[in-house]
């Protein structure tokens, strides 16, 4: 296996890991700055970012030359490791009970 195929193999926990880590730093700021009545609205749109930061990770991956053959794939793999995290993040909240 080509170096570059294993890259790409490992890009996307490499994804899933920085949206989810972002999405948590978007968490902790709506919590803290955001008025309790609009907390709502704003964690409706958690998914919405992961998939936009998904797709902007697996773009920039693609023109890194690390995920992917072709730009519609990078795009498709880079939306679905972002939700993906939203997904982790779910599990995580479901075992803490």
């Amino acid at each position: 296996m080509e170096i570059m195929q294993i890259l790409g193999v490992a890009s996307v926990p490499f994804v899933v890991a920085v949206v989810h880590e972002l999405l948590r730093v978007y968490k902790m700021i709506v919590d803290k700055k955001v008025p309790q009545e609009s907390k709502e609205a704003f964690v409706k749109l958690i998914p919405l970012f992961a998939g936009v930061l998904g797709l902007l990770i697996g773009v920039g991956a693609y023109f890194v030359g690390v995920l992917g053959d072709s730009l519609p794939k990078a795009i498709l793999v880079g939306i679905a490791s972002g939700l993906g995290a939203t997904g982790i993040d779910q599990v995580a909240k479901q075992l803490g009970k």
